[in-house]
């Protein structure tokens, strides 16, 4: 079994649709719009700008004797690496900044229509998500995941079995316990 990219591009849409249900439209839509705006920022010349800041800063840190007698040498540009870098930890610090806002500040879901209207921006966060992940940290890079053989499932198998056979058990006996306590008060 191999996993393409229109497979993979569609798996993030629905575990980021399947969030958006659980978290509610109140919720993902306030980080819809935080991370729609961190992806068109830094692809539209925001991840330049912020590399060449951050070039002009080291620059003037490492050479502060050129910067006092006002050397007419610019500082370098920024190196392609450290543009993907610096806009790789942007783009994770504000999704991970719009995730906790959403949560912080956006509205609880009260019932299932809430939850039903947060897929759609949930699936918005997927695609915009695996859209700058596969143009800056997988561009021009092919990912296959490869599944195990018949062989191999078929000989894990009885272990498989017994294993979720014990923990129904288990969970069984878990709810027998509980059901046990709360019907003695």
């Amino acid at each position: 079994m191999v996993i393409g990219q229109t497979q993979c591009f569609l798996l993030v849409i629905v575990v980021a649709a399947a969030a958006g249900a659980r978290r509610g439209w109140g919720r993902e839509v306030i980080t819809c719009a935080i991370i729609l705006a961190t992806v068109l920022f830094l692809t539209f010349g925001g991840a330049d700008w912020l590399g060449n800041i951050f070039a002009s800063l080291t620059w003037s840190v490492n050479h502060p004797q050129a910067v006092a007698s006002g050397a007419p040498d610019p500082p370098p540009a920024c190196s392609p690496v450290a543009k993907t870098t610096i806009s790789m930890i942007v783009f994770i610090f504000m999704t991970w900044f719009a995730y906790w806002v959403g949560r912080r500040y956006g509205t609880p879901p009260k019932n299932a229509n809430h939850r039903i209207a947060g897929i759609i921006p949930g699936a918005i966060n997927g695609a915009a998500i695996a859209y700058f992940v596969s143009h800056t940290l997988l561009a021009g890079r092919q990912l296959v995941v490869s599944g195990p053989t018949d062989t191999m499932t078929s000989s894990y198998l009885p272990e498989i079995f017994g294993l979720g056979l014990l923990g129904l058990v288990l969970v069984l006996f878990i709810a027998a316990q509980a059901s046990k306590g709360s019907s003695s008060k």
